[in-house]
């Protein structure tokens, strides 16, 4: 306000000056119509680094607010609530769109990055394939020869204690044998009963709700 001000008053003093040359080719004319220039783009550079984006959250807010001003007086337009009301027709469709695309456009993302998962997890298991075979082909080697040495590696069989091998087929005596019970929650029967009326606490039915963009006569 300030800056618009001195604009204001430095142009009113300057537009009553004679139009004569200047020392060098510029007439006054010339001048304050660049200073204006100047000045103009100083005054808009400010106002658009100080102006604040609405959120989508907040065009939203902003539609409940002008409702319920608008129930406080009975339904009178004043020139703030029609000033609102023109703020947010202009600017959450065009939010709306924003979001819209955006997500299209993170939704190609997220495909393509998961079909580069699945060509890099295909190419990893391929390798740790190719490792476990050579891994394997040395240790048999080494279990035959008891040792492979060149010129920089040896590698030589090192015991580390046993391992128990179970045969899955086998039957073994009772006091071998352990028992394991396993309690599930049956969901089914829950959700049966719930919407039967019964009252189980612990457990309820939450509506599920989803969300789907529409286009102009059809949805995507």
């Amino acid at each position: 306000m300030l800056a618009e001000k001195k604009l204001l008053r430095y142009l009113g003093g300057s537009f009553a000056l004679s139009h004569r040359k200047t020392d060098g080719a510029q007439t006054r004319c010339d001048i304050i119509q660049r200073d204006m220039l100047h000045w103009k783009i100083n005054l808009e550079g400010a106002t658009i680094m100080t102006e604040k984006k609405a959120t989508l959250y907040d065009l939203v807010k902003k539609q409940s607010t002008i409702t319920q001003q608008l129930l406080e007086n009975d339904g009178e337009l004043t020139p703030e609530i029609e000033a609102m009301i023109k703020k947010v027709d202009e600017e959450l469709p065009k939010k709306v769109d924003s979001y819209a695309t955006l997500m299209d456009k993170l939704k190609s993302e997220v495909s393509y990055l998961k079909e580069l998962e699945k060509s890099i997890s295909s190419k990893r298991k391929a390798v740790e394939n190719v490792l476990k075979n050579l891994d394997t082909r040395v240790k048999q080697v080494v279990m035959e020869v008891g040792e492979l040495a060149g010129d920089y590696y040896t590698y030589k069989p090192v015991k580390q204690g046993k391992k128990l091998v179970i045969d899955s087929n086998q039957k073994f005596d009772k006091c071998y044998l352990t028992e394991t019970v396993v309690t599930e929650v049956n969901k089914k029967l829950i959700q049966e009963d719930l919407e039967l009326g019964e009252v189980i606490p612990g457990a309820e039915l939450v509506p599920v709700v989803s969300v789907r963009k529409y286009f102009k006569g059809g949805d995507k």
